[in-house]
Formats: structure tokens, sequence, C-alpha cells
């Protein structure tokens, strides 16, 4: 795994590592257990959203039929990051052309209410493209 911080990664503003500013995080996933998956991200549902197992099957899509990339999004996107605000959110399908991507100058209150983050995705109309 390589990771790259601060004025290292690439195309990276040189700033002292103790400045506020805007960072990017990139993650590349290879989904190797769709159940496993399908498992956490209901969990996530049930915990932090009170999501009955309808509206998990509904937000996520069913144990049998998973919607990978709304698991991902209910992994993937974190409850908070003290301190920060998260300005956007993308997810791309790297074998076909589709992505999942979060309005921009997302709010804290918005990108992270009491709900999933993929039903608080669609509150903030998040925007898929093919």
């Amino acid at each position: 795994m390589d990771v790259c911080v601060g004025s290292k990664a690439p195309g990276a503003i040189a700033e002292t590592r103790n400045s506020p500013g805007q960072y990017r995080v990139t993650l590349d996933i290879s989904v190797e257990d769709v159940t496993a998956l399908w498992t956490a991200a209901a969990e996530i549902c049930r915990r932090d959203g009170g999501l009955t197992p309808d509206e998990v099957d509904e937000t996520i899509g069913p144990r049998e039929d998973p919607s990978i990339p709304d698991c991902l999004t209910m992994i993937a996107l974190p409850a908070r990051l003290a301190g920060s605000r998260i300005v956007d959110f993308t997810l791309d399908e790297l074998d076909a052309p589709r992505s999942i991507s979060g309005a921009s100058a997302l709010s804290h209150e918005t990108a992270h209410s009491p709900c999933c983050p993929v039903r608080a995705a669609s509150l903030r109309q998040a925007v898929v493209t093919n």
C-alpha cells in the first residue's frame, strides 16, 4: 500500500503540517466478500439510522442482491471527522463507467444526520452519472 501525505502527495500544495486547508483522501477498494460488505453496511443502517429490515433493503438492497456502491458509501462515508467538514464524496466503479457523487459543500448537519449516509446522500441530491 502506498500512502502519500502532505507535500509528498502528487499535486499537493506545499503547506505547513498544521495549517488548515482542503485535502483529498483516496482509497481504491476491491470488494472480495459481498455478503460481509452488505452485513457491515446493514449494521450501520440499523445501529446509526434506526432503519427497519425493509428500510435497510430499500437503502442498500437485499442481502441476496446488494447495491455494492450503496454499501460502500454506507461504510466509507464517516459519521464525522473531528475538526473538519466533508466537502464532497465520490464513489467511482472502476469496472464500469458509473459514479456516485455527493453535492459539493456538504454541511455537517446534512451529511451526517442520524440517518444512514446513503439516505443522507439522497437528501443532498446525490447525482448518479453513466
